[in-house]
């Protein structure tokens, strides 16, 4: 788990963590897409204005950037 903090850090990559937020932001987002984790993501990226890469055919379908 070090090497990998080592690597954000030395590539200016934040680690987030899944926030009681994001919770309450991945419940409320409508069900286009079914996937637990990738409704995290897409909560995620909303509460902290963030962009995906992603080359998913479903999350670009919500009001977030995507790149791919």
């Amino acid at each position: 788990m070090q090497e990998l903090a080592e690597f954000c850090s030395r590539y200016g990559i934040d680690i987030v963590h899944i926030t009681p937020a994001c919770c309450d932001t991945m419940r409320q987002l409508p069900f286009i897409h079914s996937d637990p984790f990738d409704r995290i993501i897409i909560a995620t990226a909303k509460d902290n204005d963030y962009t995906i890469l992603t080359k998913d055919g479903i999350i670009p379908k919500y009001d977030i950037r995507t790149v791919w």
